[in-house]
């Protein structure tokens, strides 16, 4: 039975019950409508409550839940979304603390580095010394390679001018 069926039920309801006023028939427990037994059934109230289950209603694939407090229907709990930020922060004032702790054993210990920021990263003196140790090194296999491809164009050119003469 579709949301609108059953409000058409309701709504059938009231219309009959004041026909029956009006005639001055007194209406029985079993000719009640479908809609009436629901609503009396439920004593807390949000909308659409006639078509919950434990709180929760399923329709056509989706699930709501009624908000009994604020007379509501939600997608899921919304009181568990309120608390999640509250834990993330609590998690990461841990994780402050904790550096802040870390940070002081190594002041008291000596175990600090200055860092350099350069760009987006930082260096200490010894990673800096590592990165421009490869940097060299890298210039001087490439001004190798250079060397060797001048030598070898060179005996080329030399053996060329050999040949013609």
């Amino acid at each position: 039975m579709s949301i609108a069926a059953l409000a058409l039920d309701r709504y059938a309801d009231s219309t009959s019950s004041v026909a029956v006023k009006e005639n001055n028939i007194g209406v029985d427990e079993t000719s009640k409508s479908f809609g009436a037994h629901l609503n009396e059934a439920t004593e807390k109230k949000c909308p659409y409550s006639f078509l919950a289950k434990d709180g929760i209603i399923n329709y056509k694939g989706v699930v709501f839940e009624c908000d009994y407090q604020q007379n509501a229907i939600t997608l899921g709990n919304m009181y568990e979304k309120e608390k999640e930020p509250e834990l993330q922060e609590n998690s990461l004032i841990e994780q402050i603390n904790s550096y802040k702790t870390e940070l002081y054993r190594k002041l008291l210990n000596n175990e600090t580095e200055v860092k350099i920021r350069i760009g987006s990263q930082e260096f200490s003196d010894k990673e800096w010394d590592k990165l421009m140790k490869r940097v060299d090194q890298e210039q001087e296999r490439i001004q190798e390679a250079l060397d060797e491809k001048e030598e070898k164009q060179a005996e080329e050119f030399m053996q060329a001018k050999m040949a013609k003469a």
